[in-house]
């Protein structure tokens, strides 16, 4: 009978403390938010982030439709400062992503290849992609595919890829937005 008690106690003990680890590992297995840093500035005005200045020049909404996807195409006039002691690189598919009325798109997700074909039709330029050396800066398009109906939309510039948190937020609205029909 005393085995019985020691083994039952034993039992107890061992389910109390999983229980107590459980209750611990309950904060590790929620969701964490992603965090980042971000500089907010509107269109026309400059921003700097980590040596980097972003200004938004003018957002164009051609009213060019983008058949496969149905969506529209759009296209950001940039300026890229660089006031650090490196060279930088300032690309459109890997400095640049959108929200659009609330939902995040990564590069590869809106400025995509039919984007920048519809820039060069229009434009005869390509898609922003130089190496900008220490303390010069360039200009250049951004191309994207944007639903057609969008309020509201965030142009995100991330300055440094490999930080990927940081980044300069222009927010535009379709009163800001240029309708020009190409």
């Amino acid at each position: 009978m005393n085995c019985k008690r020691i083994i039952c106690a034993a039992l107890c003990m061992a389910m109390l403390l999983t229980a107590g680890c459980n209750k611990g590992n309950k904060n590790n297995t929620e969701p964490t938010e992603a965090t980042y840093e971000e500089v907010t500035a509107e269109l026309g005005q400059s921003a700097s982030y980590g040596g980097m200045t972003l200004t938004v020049d003018y957002a164009e909404d051609p009213g060019i439709k983008i058949e496969d996807t149905g969506m529209n195409v759009m296209f950001f006039h940039v300026t890229i400062e660089n006031d650090t002691d490196e060279t930088v690189t300032a690309s459109y598919l890997n400095n640049f992503c959108l929200t659009v009325n609330g939902t995040f798109f990564e590069s590869y997700q809106c400025c995509t290849i039919p984007a920048m074909k519809k820039l060069y039709d229009t434009y005869n330029e390509e898609a922003i992609n130089a190496e900008v050396q220490p303390h010069t800066s360039c200009e250049g398009y951004v191309a994207c595919e944007v639903n057609p109906r969008y309020d509201l939309i965030d142009l995100h510039y991330i300055p440094k890829t490999t930080d990927r948190g940081s980044r300069i937020t222009v927010t535009l609205t379709e009163e800001n937005i240029r309708k020009t029909l190409k």
